[in-house]
């Protein structure tokens, strides 16, 4: 049988804005790895991520570019939280 592979929200934080930015969050992801037929599994490890409102990058001319945080990847409780938080 495969590997399964699953992850769930452990821990949502919601840090204050700093002047003239929007809160951040840190998100603790907790995957899990598990196969029925493996005695040695399951295994759990854990992830935190750091979510700005704002990324920024930079251009072919090294000009900063900044663009709202995609955060469609995330669990659906992420979102709607960031959502909520970035607001205006």
């Amino acid at each position: 049988m495969a590997i399964v592979h699953t992850r769930k929200v452990q821990r949502i934080e919601v840090y204050p804005m700093l002047e003239g930015e929007k809160p951040s969050l840190m998100v603790t992801y907790i995957y899990t790895f598990d196969d029925t037929e493996d005695a040695e599994l399951p295994v759990n490890t854990k992830k935190a991520v750091r979510i700005n409102a704002i990324t920024d990058s930079e251009d072919e001319n090294g000009d900063v570019i900044e663009t709202p945080t995609d955060v469609s990847s995330h669990d659906p409780l992420v979102q709607t939280i960031c959502n909520a938080v970035w607001a205006e």
